[in-house]
Order: structure tokens, then C-alpha cells, then sequence
């Protein structure tokens, strides 16, 4: 939304207020995005130490109460579209409004110590980032990262397995002695999650992490090929296998040895996959886990609606607003390219799902055909959309 095209906030109540009680869902949906973008609009005009005005704290409050109203109707698309929405305008105001978000942002947990913030602010960060590409349906959704109960899976899995050794990091540790407790607050903590990567001491040992987890379980994975495919002419199976020919775990000289903990991490996931219906992250999806604390909340909220403009221009049928064909499919092009690694493709298959009736099937064949000459190109290219695409 350019500058001359900002609704008024003033208008927003009005707006609100002059929706019919039998609205179609179309104009619904209208007057959300209208409200929604016009108060995210503002509050990213605010400078950065400008605190919002009454009036844009007023109008972020009856919109939200817009939208839990609107979202007691409809179908669960409908009631999902308005979840998004609601998130978006939380997050930025948790993000561009500071501690005045508290007015409408979930009560933040209190903590009396510096580990139990840390891993609690941290899990409660990663949340953040995966919430952004949460749908909601009744069936189980597929891709993990779209599947709201990863991200209990995951956390549970940091929780226990990540967060112990982050914690006891004699960089953390120097951290701990320096963070007073009236630190011990979200605003301190996802400051820190969120530094420049080349200062960002916590993204370097969750990387690090990420980094041996994916070795330890991709040496047990080479290990065990060899003794699968040493004779294509003899038929193997775990009854006519050898003792000695089965793939050995690396040895440790404790149990909580790199390889014990890698697998203990992924046995949550795994398990979790089969619980909750989605489908489990491969070893190769490290990468992406390793990158997750790269995912910036603000560039993928106007990444979102970037995607969304150029959906509604492109299928737009007054000549004035309409972008030419294909100015969605080239924009993501840039959208993959300039993101951190999956982090563009997630958002396309959120969107392709989101807006299905704008963004087509045909779209999306289109974006994922101009991503290679062959197919064993874009599947190394977009490898989550090649996965998930239907």
C-alpha cells in the first residue's frame, strides 16, 4: 500500500462500522485486509523511538475485536485467513511498538533467572518465526513446517536437547553474569535472538548445533549404504544380514555422546510426525534448521503481503490496478532468491494455500517449471515446493 493510498485511521471505525450484519464473504474479507494493512501501515511509520499514539492504539484494538468477531463465522479457510491476519498486526506491534504491545499481545511469562528466561524466550521466538507459516485445517497438513503442531514437536525437541548445551556455552554463561533481572523480559531477549549474524553469539551456537546433529545422522546414513549396496545380484534384509555387516552407531565414550543426542533430537520429530500427520523432516532439511533463526518476522510479514497485492492486482479485472501476467511468478523468483534458504518456498506454498482461488495450480507449475531446465534441477532449486506441490 503506497503512502497516498493509506487509509486514514480515523476511517477504520467507520469502515468497521458501516459493515452490514449479512456481508458477504468477499466484502468481509475486504474490509480486514483494508483495516489490517491501513494499522500495520502506521505503525511502521512510527519512528523508532516514537511510541504509538492513542488514537493508532485504539484503532489496532477495535480491529483486532473486528476480527475476533469475524472469526466466530465462516469456514475454517475463512476463520485461518483471520488468524494470519490478527498475527501480522500483533507481531508488528510487538515489534515496532515495544513494550505498549503488552496492550494487546498475550501476558509475556515471568522469569526470576537468566536460564529459564533464555530457553523460554528462545522457544517462544522460534515459535514466532514458525507461526508465520501456519494453516489451519481440518485435515493434517502435510508440510511440517505448515503444520501447527510441529512447532510444539520442535520446541519439545530444543527444549530438551539443544537448549542444555546452548546454556552451558561459556559464552552464554559471560552473557548471564552481564543481564541484570530487570532484563529478564521478552524485549532484552529477542533483541538478542535477533542481532546481525556476524554479532549474534546465540544464531552461531544454534547453528553449530544444527551443524553436528545433520553430520552425526548423515555419517550413520553413509555408513549403512555401502553394506546395502555392496551385491545388487544378492538380495539383503535384516534376516540373511551378517551381525557385522549392520550399520554401527558411532562410538561414544558417554551416552550423551554428539551422535546420542542428534538421534534422540530427530527421534522426537520423527515420532512426532506420526502422531500429529504431517510428514517428517529428511536429514537433508538441516539446512533449513539451521537457517531458521535467519527468518526475519518483519521481511517475511511484507513478504506476505507483497505476495498478496500482486495476487489480487494480477487477477484483477479493472485495467487500472491489473499487473501484467506473470508479475506474481517473477516477483517470488526474487522473493527465493533474496530469502534465506526454504524460507521463500514456505511462503509459497502458505500462499498458494491461503489464496487458492487467486493463486493457481497453473501459477504454480509456472514458478516451479522456471526454476531449472530439468527436473533434477528444480528439485535441488526449490526442493520443499518439489516435495509439497501438488
Amino acid at each position: 500500500m503506497s503512502a497516498d493510498e493509506e487509509t486514514d485511521l480515523s476511517n477504520i471505525l467507520t469502515a468497521i462500522a458501516s459493515v452490514s450484519p449479512d456481508a458477504s464473504r468477499d466484502e468481509l474479507v475486504s474490509t480486514i485486509n483494508l483495516t489490517v494493512d491501513s494499522v500495520i501501515t502506521s505503525i511502521r511509520a512510527l519512528g523508532e523511538d516514537e511510541t504509538p499514539a492513542p488514537d493508532l492504539l485504539k484503532a489496532t484494538q477495535v480491529t483486532l475485536g473486528f476480527l475476533e468477531a469475524c472469526g466466530q463465522m465462516g469456514n475454517k479457510k475463512f476463520q485461518g485467513h483471520i488468524k494470519d491476519r490478527a498475527g501480522e498486526l500483533r507481531m508488528e506491534l510487538m515489534l515496532k511498538a515495544g513494550r505498549s504491545a503488552d496492550i494487546v499481545a498475550p501476558p509475556e511469562p515471568l522469569f526470576n533467572n537468566f536460564e529459564d528466561a533464555f530457553a523460554g524466550y528462545f522457544c517462544l521466538y522460534i515459535r514466532a518465526i514458525l507461526s508465520e507459516f501456519h494453516l489451519q485445517s481440518a485435515e493434517p497438513i502435510k508440510p511440517y513446517m505448515l503444520n501447527p503442531d510441529f512447532a510444539d514437536v520442535l520446541v519439545d525437541a530444543i527444549n530438551t536437547h539443544v537448549l542444555p548445551d546452548i546454556l552451558y556455552h561459556r559464552r552464554i554463561r559471560s552473557l548471564s553474569d552481564s543481564v541484570n533481572e530487570s532484563n529478564l523480559n521478552r524485549d532484552f531477549f529477542f533483541k538478542e535472538f535477533s542481532k546481525p549474524e556476524e554479532e549474534n553469539v546465540v544464531q552461531l551456537l544454534w547453528v553449530g548445533v544444527m551443524s553436528d546433529f545433520s553430520e552425526a545422522l548423515v555419517s550413520v546414513t553413509e555408513a549403512a549404504k555401502p553394506k546395502y549396496e555392496k551385491s545388487k545380484k544378492k538380495k539383503i534384509s535384516l534376516f540373511n544380514m551378517k551381525k557385522e555387516d549392520k550399520a554401527k552407531k558411532p562410538k561414544g565414550s558417554k551416552p550423551d555422546n554428539r551422535f546420542a543426542k542428534a538421534e534422540a533430537f530427530w527421534k522426537m520429530l520423527q515420532s512426532g510426525a506420526d502422531a500429529h500427520g504431517f510428514d517428517a523432516p529428511k536429514v537433508a532439511d538441516f539446512d533449513l534448521f539451521q537457517s531458521l533463526m535467519n527468518y526475519d518476522l518483519e521481511q517475511i510479514a511484507e513478504s506476505k503481503l507483497g505476495i498478496r497485492q500482486l495476487l489480487e492486482q494480477e487477477n484483477s479485472t479493472d485495467a487500472r490496478d491489473a499487473a501484467r501476467e506473470g508479475a506474481t511468478r517473477d516477483w517470488i523468483y526474487r522473493l527465493i532468491e533474496r530469502l534465506p534458504p526454504h524460507c521463500g518456498e514456505l511462503l509459497v506454498l502458505w500462499a498458494y494455500s491461503t489464496y487458492d482461488e487467486l493463486f493457481t495450480a497453473a501459477m504454480l507449475r509456472s514458478v516451479i517449471v522456471g526454476m531449472g531446465t530439468t527436473d533434477v534441477v528444480r528439485k535441488r532449486a526449490v526442493p520443499m515446493l518439489w516435495r509439497w506441490a501438488e
